[in-house]
This record gives structure tokens, C-alpha cells and sequence, in this order.
């Protein structure tokens, strides 16, 4: 299950909550109590393609065996 972080519009405190991609966005903030004001955010990720394949080989890319 993926974590998605939250922002308040009224008083700006975020939280991080584990939900499945099938659930309904939270709407009231569980700090100040505010109805409707927690937008997700979108932040940095921690994806990474480590060892061989495509990212070493710049398959598609500059540098690759089709580009001469």
C-alpha cells in the first residue's frame, strides 16, 4: 500500500497515511478539525533502478545503440 501525504489549507500540518489506491482521499484534518481542507501532496519519491538493464544501458536514450 502506497503512503500519501496530506496538507491542511487552514493551518498547514501534514501528515503521512498508509491507504490503499481504492480509498476515498481524507477530508477533515485530524490537527485543528477543519472540514475539507486536506489536499494530497505530491512529493519526492524513493524509486530507483539499481544494477544492469535499460537505466545502464541508456536503452532509448542519448548514447544508446540506435542513436549514431
Amino acid at each position: 500500500m502506497p503512503i500519501y501525504e496530506y496538507e491542511c489549507s487552514v493551518c498547514k500540518h501534514q501528515i503521512e497515511v498508509l491507504q490503499k489506491v481504492s480509498d476515498l482521499p481524507l477530508q477533515v484534518c485530524e490537527h485543528c478539525g477543519a472540514a475539507e481542507s486536506l489536499t494530497k501532496v505530491i512529493s519526492k519519491n524513493t524509486f530507483q533502478l539499481s544494477g544492469g538493464g535499460w537505466a545502464k544501458d541508456l536503452y532509448g536514450g542519448v548514447g544508446g545503440k540506435n542513436n549514431k
